[in-house]
């Protein structure tokens, strides 16, 4: 496991928009033991995603600096949950690849309208669950009437979904920006991030429990299938507590 995290940790990647193309963006990635790091291309994607992918790399880079902070701290506090906190940070750097690579096989020119499967499914599970692990995937299952993989994102609503991300996990404040965050404010990320990784170890998921799912955006998303608006129109996107990575190229060709 620490050959895992060494490798982990020394990868970075970043999310770029394209100049003079607003329908993809490009992610590339560097070296951080490198003598002189340098950000190299790795894919672009469909600018749909890069809203999404800001907030995943900031979760990924959030849960690796709290084990950087944190991995030598022997307060049980910390050394309870750590095991925990490195399953998941392994689980999202392996989600990296599974999200991003199908891009790579898709010819550039017809990348703007491409909607990769894993991508949806995971970002229709994010929506639902919160959680992608086995046990919350089968708990929610076995209380939803449609499959996920069935489940369309057709009018989903992100604002509820970044409104029902506990603040401390989604914080505008720092701009999305993992380098961005005082380390005065890591004890209570920390607490933040355990809270919602333990929420579902209780006694509601044991099996053959009958409380339904909580999450309070569930009902709403799949009462809302095939309501939403397929000219486009309708709320705003994205809202404005999330991040949008087209700012920047609207920014530069303003100038």
């Amino acid at each position: 496991m620490d050959i895992q995290m060494d490798y982990i940790t020394q990868v970075w990647y970043m999310l770029h928009p394209v100049p003079g193309n607003k329908a993809i963006m490009e992610i590339q990635q560097s070296n951080l033991n490198d003598d002189e790091i340098t950000a190299l291309p790795w894919a672009f994607i469909p600018v749909f995603y890069g809203t999404h992918v800001t907030l995943f790399l900031w979760r990924y880079y959030l849960l690796i600096e709290l084990f950087e902070q944190f991995k030598k701290n022997s307060a049980n506090k910390y050394t309870a949950f750590l095991p925990t906190l490195i399953s998941n940070i392994v689980h999202l750097d392996n989600v990296i690849e599974f999200l991003i690579c199908p891009c790579l096989d898709v010819p550039l020119a017809e990348l703007p309208d491409y909607h990769s499967k894993n991508s949806d499914e995971y970002l229709v599970t994010e929506y639902l669950i919160g959680w992608h692990d086995p046990q919350s995937v089968n708990y929610f299952q076995a209380h939803c009437p449609t499959n996920l993989e069935h489940i369309s994102m057709e009018g989903f609503d992100w604002k509820e979904y970044s409104d029902h991300i506990p603040k401390l996990m989604d914080r505008a404040d720092y701009n999305w920006d993992i380098e961005k965050v005082p380390y005065k404010d890591y004890k209570k990320l920390w607490d933040a991030v355990e809270e919602w990784w333990v929420k579902w170890e209780d006694d509601s998921m044991e099996e053959g429990e009958e409380e339904q799912h909580s999450l309070p955006s569930t009902a709403q998303a799949i009462q809302k299938q095939g309501r939403g608006d397929s000219n486009g129109e309708g709320d705003e996107w994205p809202p404005k507590r999330i991040p949008n990575p087209m700012a920047d190229v609207e920014a530069m060709e303003s100038q």
